[in-house]
C-alpha cells in the first residue's frame, strides 16, 4: 500500500480539499536534472475527496491507496482506449474496399480510440466512487509533512 501525508486545505459541503506533497516519485525528484520533471514534483498535488473522516481545515492526514488500484487505474486508462481503438479498426477491415480502405480504417481506430477514452472516464470515475483511497487521521508515528 502506498501511503502520502497531507494537509487538509479547506471544505466544501461534504467534500475536502487535501494537499500532498509529492515525496515519492522516480526517486530523483530532489536532485537536479533527475527526471526532467522536477516543475510537476515541486507543485503540490491536489485532492478533492469526500470528507467521511470529520476532518477539519488544518488536520494531518495519511492517504493510502492499495497497490492493485493503481494497476487497475493505469490498465483503464492505458490499455481500454487502445484496445477499444484495434478492435474499431480490425472490426472495420473486411469490411472496407478498394483505395479508401486505409482511411476507413484510421476513421475506425480513431473512432474506437475515442468511445475507449469516454469508457475508461467512466471506469475511472466508477473506480473512485468506490473509494479507491483510504483516508484516516496521522498520528505521532507518521512522518511530519
Amino acid at each position: 500500500m502506498m501511503e502520502q501525508l497531507g494537509i487538509v486545505r479547506g471544505i466544501s459541503g461534504t467534500d475536502m480539499l487535501i494537499e500532498c506533497r509529492r515525496e515519492r516519485g522516480c526517486g530523483h525528484c530532489a536532485e537536479a536534472g533527475g527526471c526532467g520533471g522536477s516543475s510537476a514534483c515541486a507543485r503540490p498535488l491536489l485532492l478533492r475527496v469526500p470528507n467521511r473522516c470529520g476532518a477539519s481545515v488544518g488536520d494531518r492526514l495519511v492517504v493510502s491507496v492499495p497497490e492493485g488500484t493503481t494497476l487497475a487505474a493505469a490498465c483503464i486508462c492505458y490499455l481500454l482506449p487502445l484496445f477499444a481503438g484495434l478492435v474499431a479498426a480490425l472490426a472495420v477491415m473486411p469490411l472496407a474496399d478498394g483505395p479508401a480502405r486505409d482511411l476507413a480504417v484510421a476513421l475506425a481506430f480513431c473512432a474506437g480510440l475515442a468511445a475507449g477514452l469516454v469508457a475508461a472516464r467512466r471506469a475511472g470515475r466508477r473506480l473512485g466512487s468506490r473509494g479507491a483511497l483510504d483516508i484516516r487521521r496521522a498520528d505521532a508515528t507518521d512522518h511530519p509533512a
